[in-house]
């Protein structure tokens, strides 16, 4: 009920739109990595990126098909799916990163991320994908990508139009809004335990631009 007529007042009282927004984006980079966009999946497995290269070290390459998803090899050979039994979860995890889900995903706002952004730790450390890559491929690629790479917040800007929120039931200029106001509220009245960090979907195909990488270590 508060958060209805909290969306009430706010679409009573905003008169300008929001032409952009910030992205804070949890990713481990590689430290040969010079590039400040971030690009959704389909895109870094495919293109001249340094990841593709990073993983072609170790056999493992990607290939655009012509129905969008992607075919994945090693040493060459196509990964035939029908080998692996149904139960066999990193190569299930694989599949569906590779044939739908493309999307960067990150959090609405950068103040205390440490402690209000869900599963800060899971964010940071080695992203899932490359975990499984490792007992279905070559498990050097696991422990190589974590020494090569150190975890960073991106902060990037983007325009409004090119993002969406995990849940919302009003505009996105309201959703976005009211979790302003109530992630003020959360850090001013002492009581609140519950301080949550809004979840950010880029849509399908958009580029992110990278205003500023972060390092963890220096996040306060």
């Amino acid at each position: 009920r508060n958060r209805e007529n909290g969306v009430k007042y706010i679409r009573s009282k905003c008169t300008q739109k929001i032409p952009e927004i910030y992205f804070c984006h949890l990713t481990r980079r590689l430290s040969s990595d010079i590039n400040d966009k971030i690009l959704p999946l389909n895109r870094v497995l495919t293109e001249d990126t340094t990841l593709a290269a990073f993983f072609k070290q170790y056999g493992v390459t990607f290939e655009k098909r012509d129905n969008g998803t992607i075919s994945v090899l090693y040493n060459k050979e196509p990964l035939e799916w029908w080998k692996y039994k149904e139960n066999r979860d990193s190569v299930k995890r694989i599949y569906i990163r590779t044939t739908s889900d493309y999307c960067v995903n990150g959090f609405q706002f950068l103040y205390d991320i440490k402690n209000n952004a869900g599963n800060f730790n899971y964010y940071t450390k080695v992203p899932e994908f490359v975990r499984d890559l490792g007992p279905t491929f070559n498990p050097q690629v696991v422990d190589a990508f974590e020494k090569e790479s150190t975890p960073y917040v991106a902060l990037c800007t983007l325009p409004y139009a090119h993002v969406e929120f995990d849940e919302r039931g009003c505009s996105f200029q309201e959703q976005y809004i009211y979790n302003v106001m109530s992630f003020i509220k959360d850090y001013c009245y002492e009581g609140s335990l519950l301080k949550t960090n809004t979840i950010l979907l880029a849509k399908r195909d958009a580029c992110l631009d990278v205003e500023k990488w972060i390092p963890v270590s220096e996040l306060g």
